[in-house]
């Protein structure tokens, strides 16, 4: 008895003697040729091949090309295994022991180990786990069994309903696939052009796996379980920010506090809450990564327009450095300048090139995380170490007007003309700081909800 298959289909076969010049297509997803008697040898569009027998309907993934395996199948065929009913078989996992073989029941799309009747009554939970072991089995066994209308319908309904949680959950989504996963499995199962008289080995494949990423998903979703408001309760518990709670020791938390809001003006907060916002978990790592790419892009475009400016601020100080008559503190004054201006562009251009080259790295994104949050001072330490940039620049523009304010002092001292056009110039740079000072107050406050200051609330008063 030859065990070794012809890639030789039933239609070609029957219709060999009657080819003529136009040959027709040859099938190779399924064949019987040189096969034993009542089996035959499936494709997966893969290409890797399993085994079926029509008369004990019977499914395998083991060689029965090989006689040892053979032997050992077909004797469980006619000892260990009863014929199904229609629209049942069975799925033989290697082992003789009938418990772990899987009876796959077609009509009800359902799949269980063992003897269990899948027709019983069964709680939601046995329900999900039996559609998620049928879909995994015709995810790997899709040429013989066609996909159903009513399946197809199932898969399409639920990417349906998933493009419209991301389009009002946005990054809170929870859904298995993304708005854009959605679009593309929506393009490719658009079932006006399916004819599901001839429905493909890949099509099936294809809806399959989705189906078991769908059931996979509701099982873990504690789908049909609970409530609407506690199926809420149980999603906002799980939405977490993946921070560790570091605790410093007082000194060095007082020191950090007394740097943040002093010598770096509070800047690292606004990054600190984006990266806190970045950081929420909604139990889908693909809504992480795309928070945090988006993240990287709002990064890269805040550098480069802190590098324009401090590239900018840089050449007025060179300009202001070549003047003949500039005093000491005045030269002090713009050395600082250029040197902060300096240091900004060289940390926001290796920034803007380190965050550009791994944006889209899955593994260097989630990398960055695990490293951001877990060095020594959290995710403040990390805040800190992005806004270095920004803080030099004000720590430039504040050393330039130093320089700026020294230089018209210096003529100050005599009676001169140029000590009257001084003051005049003093005078308008005391307007422009103070409307400058109240514009930066009101667009630091007024994009969160806070009370008003004690001396707001007192100048408020005088003037009632």
């Amino acid at each position: 008895m030859s065990t070794q298959p012809h890639v030789v289909s039933h239609s070609f076969a029957e219709t060999t003697a009657s080819v003529t010049q136009d040959m027709p297509y040859i099938p190779l997803d399924h064949n019987c040729s040189g096969m034993p008697e009542g089996w035959t040898v499936y494709v997966h569009p893969r290409g890797w091949i399993y085994f079926r027998n029509d008369e004990y309907n019977v499914v395998t993934d083991e060689d029965i090309r090989n006689p040892a395996v053979f032997f050992r199948i077909d004797n469980y065929c006619h000892e260990g295994v009863s014929k199904p009913p229609d629209g049942m078989e069975v799925y033989l996992l290697g082992t003789s022991d009938p418990s772990f073989n899987l009876l796959v029941d077609h009509k009800q799309c359902m799949a269980v180990y063992g003897k269990e009747d899948t027709k019983a009554e069964k709680t939601i939970s046995n329900v999900l786990r039996s559609r998620l072991l049928y879909w995994g089995f015709l995810k790997r066994h899709p040429v013989h069994v066609p996909i159903t209308k009513g399946a197809y319908s199932e898969a399409v309904d639920a990417i349906k309903f998933y493009y419209f949680e991301n389009l009002t959950h946005g990054l809170r989504s929870i859904a298995p696939f993304s708005k854009v996963e959605c679009e593309d499995l929506l393009r490719l199962l658009d079932a006006g052009k399916v004819q599901f008289s001839d429905i493909s080995p890949v099509t099936t494949t294809l809806v399959a796996w989705v189906l078991q990423e769908i059931y996979s998903f509701r099982r873990a979703d504690t789908y049909g379980h609970l409530t609407y408001s506690q199926l809420n309760q149980v999603r906002e518990a799980s939405v977490r920010p993946l921070q560790k709670n570091i605790r410093l020791p007082l000194f060095l938390d007082l020191i950090m506090t007394l740097v943040i809001n002093g010598l770096l003006f509070g800047i690292p907060k606004t990054y600190l809450e984006h990266v806190k916002n970045a950081s929420v978990f909604h139990d889908r790592l693909s809504s992480l990564q795309e928070s945090w790419e988006k993240y990287y892009e709002q990064l890269t475009r805040e550098y480069s327009d802190f590098i324009l400016v401090s590239t900018v601020l840089l050449s007025a100080t060179v300009s202001m450095l070549s003047a003949v008559d500039i005093s000491q503190t005045s030269q002090t004054c713009a050395i600082l300048s250029a040197l902060s201006s300096l240091g900004s562009i060289t940390i926001g251009v290796f920034l803007v090139w380190r965050h550009q080259r791994n944006i889209h790295s899955r593994t260097s994104t989630f990398a960055y995380i695990h490293n951001a949050r877990n060095n020594f001072f959290g995710l403040t330490g990390y805040a800190v170490l992005l806004s270095i940039p920004v803080v030099l620049l004000v720590w430039s523009l504040i050393a330039f007007i130093a320089a700026i304010v020294a230089y018209t002092l210096q003529n100050l001292t005599d009676g001169s003309q140029e000590g009257v056009a001084a003051w005049v110039i003093v005078g308008i740079f005391a307007v422009i700081f103070a409307c400058v000072m109240a514009g930066l107050y009101s667009s630091t406050v007024m994009w969160r909800w806070q009370s008003d200051l004690w001396f707001m609330q007192y100048i408020r008063r005088l003037f009632r």
